[in-house]
């Protein structure tokens, strides 16, 4: 298992922009992403983040090797951002 990790600052002028392309794009997701979540920092409320939980890195590879734009990417530029992005791999997990 791996999660990405995408974080930008976003406007606040532009939550709601980030926040419709995010409902946009998690309505047809594809068969290697487990879960995704849109998060906002408790402290710091221009803070963004999208986590994506992927069943493996074969399929973030693949999917990547498509050479499809990445939806969150898609979704912090919707909102006028340019975010970080880091790969996780998982190395224990309290799910079965």
């Amino acid at each position: 298992m791996v999660i990405t990790v995408l974080e930008a600052t976003v406007e606040p002028a532009r939550v709601a922009d980030l926040e419709q392309a995010y409902r946009d794009a998690k309505a047809e997701l594809p068969p290697e992403i487990v879960e995704t979540y849109l998060s906002r920092n408790s402290y710091e409320s221009s803070a963004f983040q999208i986590f994506t939980v992927w069943r493996s890195r074969q399929a973030l590879e693949s999917l990547r090797a498509s050479g499809a734009k990445p939806k969150g990417l898609l979704i912090f530029q919707a909102a006028g951002a340019t975010p970080k992005h880091v790969v996780l791999d998982v190395l224990n997990s309290s799910r079965p």
